[in-house]
Formats: C-alpha cells, structure tokens, sequence
C-alpha cells in the first residue's frame, strides 16, 4: 500500500489490468520464449513502462537468449499502446532462484 501511495507520489500509476493482458499476448508470439515468469506495467508520465521475466531452453546460447529478449521487448513496445520502455529479464527455464535470489554470489 505505502508503495502504491509513494509511487503514485512521484508519478507512478500501475497500469490497467486489460494493458498487462495485451502485453502478456504479444510476448505469447515470441519464438524461443518458453515461460512468461512475470510481467508488471505501470505509468510514469504519459507513458507506460514493462518489465517482463521470461524463461528459454536451458540450452539456447548467451547470444541468442539475449536477441530472444530484444525481440520481446520490440515486440512489447510494438503492440502496446503508449509503452515507453520495455525491460526483458531472461533465464534458462526450469531454475527457480538466481544467485542473488538466495543471499548473493559467492567468491
């Protein structure tokens, strides 16, 4: 609740459930994304901002994970209306916790 009070403060507004949904959709389209983990949309301004987890094959290489996730947020800022600024975070599929998820990286 306080940070919905303190976002809406400094110009965040979440985005309408029908928004989220429309987002969902386009990434359904992405080839090579196995799992949509998560997916947030809220307004700053006059423009909507995403940020979506999605999961690839264990297998998929560094370089091609990486166009997997430029496509879906080409994809994203395509086909949502007034969407400023897509952030794609993406995994390998079927990890549950990153390092930094269970207390930090280890050296």
């Amino acid at each position: 609740m306080l940070l919905g009070a303190g976002g809406a403060a400094i110009g965040w507004e979440w985005a309408a459930p029908e928004v989220v949904e429309s987002a969902r959709q386009a990434l359904t389209d992405v080839e090579g994304l196995e799992t949509l983990d998560s997916l947030r949309a809220r307004w700053v301004g006059h423009r909507l901002h995403a940020e979506a987890e999605i999961s690839v094959d264990p297998q998929t290489t560094l370089a091609q994970a990486h166009e997997i996730a430029h496509y879906a947020g080409a994809h994203l800022m395509h086909y949502v209306h007034h969407l400023g600024n897509a952030t794609i975070h993406v995994g390998p599929a079927g990890v549950q916790e990153s390092a930094t998820q269970r207390g930090g990286l280890r050296r």
